[in-house]
């Protein structure tokens, strides 16, 4: 069973702008106070059926299927804009966090796909 209605994965996809790398999230977006006093972009966010889903979770929900319990879904870009189920796994918090410390030593460059949830 699909995570959304058709209609409503053609109208979360309609809101998203495809470039040869990232496919960027258009719409709304949620802002932190560590977002804002860094000045970067939130994480989009998209609502359907009475339930708010991050933009880049529900892109992964879509193509990929359920997330396992305790896992998060980790850009391999860097963007949080960024909704390329290319460039979205799932894996654990510690890996986000290194995946983010990575970015900004690298920027525009994507991680390996390996996780420790999936050696498990």
């Amino acid at each position: 069973m699909a995570i959304i209605a058709d209609e409503e994965q053609a109208r979360f996809w309609a809101r998203v702008e495809k470039t040869e790398q990232c496919w960027y999230w258009l719409q709304r977006r949620r802002w932190s106070s560590r977002h804002i006093l860094e000045r970067a972009p939130g994480y989009g966010t998209f609502v359907t059926g009475g339930k708010s889903y991050a933009a880049h979770k529900l892109s992964y929900l879509i193509t990929h299927g359920d997330i396992a319990k305790g896992l998060v879904v980790r850009h391999r870009c860097g963007d949080s804009r960024c909704v390329n189920p290319e460039h979205l796994i799932a894996g654990t918090q510690s890996e986000n966090m290194r995946d983010m410390w990575f970015h900004r030593a690298n920027p525009g460059t994507l991680v390996a796909i390996e996780s420790e949830a999936e050696n498990e």
